[in-house]
């Protein structure tokens, strides 16, 4: 009985090795939304990748984010010729975000490369993210080579980020084109977060990290899907998900203010109680000019303060539901 367990266990341990499950396996995931133009070449270019790195297993997870166009019919099409591809498609669209976490939460993979379907992340570049993970970096990051950006795009990310290291004391990557570990990945797993910001996250659970340059390419067709109201939305997300800086920053602000209006305050009381007691005699000025401003001033400050409130708030009442950051609808 022994001898015949051990044969059993040591046949299946050469079938593993034979068929390669003893190979580190690889998990892509991207999120498509509107990109029917662009699905082919990049599954085709990641297949290529595939063939030049035989020592690994791959798996890539495209998943269908809510799109208008026939996204979705494209991707079943290349299914049917490209076996490592899954797909995996969302009931509606659930942002960026809504869609990596979903292709992260499928994958199979001892690492995990996420990257956009518009081709300007280059799939070529994974293998050099993959040496860097072998090296023992369980985070690898990506950083644009040629900043491709207007100047008041590119000093607005510099402010956002700076901003973010110096109230949350993390270094966030610069974009969602990076590679991480499964260990990583478990502990993502475990946040309760309804509303995960992903490079914070990421950063926050303190694995050891490095960065791979890259060279962004062109966007072939289409149009971004990032505008500008969409970035300001992030960065906020960003901001109030690692730090309450927004909250002190109101309460210094209020103390800034505070104490110049109270000596204000002092001299006007103290020139009428010199007027009224007859110790001196000053001519008040009329103080419409004064009260107006006052009034716009102090009631400015205070619906700006309530808007920051009302964002935290928010983050909790969210929070509170709990409702799942996807849906998946299908998978192929």
């Amino acid at each position: 009985m022994i001898a015949f367990e051990f044969a059993e266990v040591y046949s299946y341990d050469l079938y593993k090795y034979s068929i390669g499950l003893n190979m580190k396996k690889i998990s892509i995931v991207t999120t498509a939304y509107n990109e029917e133009e662009s699905v082919e070449e990049l599954v085709s270019r990641v297949h290529e990748l595939a063939l030049s790195e035989p020592s690994y297993q791959f798996e890539f997870i495209a998943v269908e984010n809510g799109s208008k166009d026939k996204t979705f019919v494209k991707l079943t099409e290349l299914k049917e010729k490209f076996s490592f591809l899954r797909i995996v498609k969302l009931s509606r669209n659930f942002q960026a975000q809504g869609g990596m976490l979903a292709g992260i939460s499928q994958a199979t993979g001892d690492a995990i490369v996420t990257m956009d379907a518009d081709l300007q992340h280059p799939p070529e570049v994974i293998s050099s993210l993959i040496r860097k993970w072998e090296e023992g970096f369980k985070i690898v990051n990506t950083e644009k080579k040629n900043k491709s950006s207007t100047l008041l795009r590119l000093m607005a990310d510099k402010f956002f980020y700076e901003l973010m290291y110096k109230y949350s004391g993390l270094r966030f990557g610069e974009a969602d084109f990076r590679l991480i570990d499964r260990e990583v990945a478990n502990v993502l797993d475990q946040l309760d977060e309804s509303e995960k910001f992903l490079r914070g996250l990421i950063s926050w659970t303190g694995f050891e990290s490095s960065t791979v340059k890259y060279r962004v390419e062109l966007r072939k067709h289409g149009v971004t899907k990032f505008s500008s109201r969409h970035l300001f939305e992030f960065a906020f997300l960003g901001l109030t998900s690692f730090s309450v800086a927004p909250l002190r920053s109101l309460l210094k602000l209020g103390f800034i203010i505070f104490v110049p209006s109270f000596i204000y305050l002092l001299f006007f009381l103290t020139i009428g109680s010199m007027n009224y007691f007859g110790v001196a005699d000053f001519d008040l000025p009329p103080g419409l000019a004064t009260l107006v401003v006052t009034v716009i001033f102090f009631g400015s400050i205070q619906i700006l303060s309530i808007g920051v409130l009302g964002e935290y708030i928010g983050r909790i009442y969210k929070e509170v539901k709990g409702r799942p950051n996807f849906v998946i609808e299908e998978e192929v």
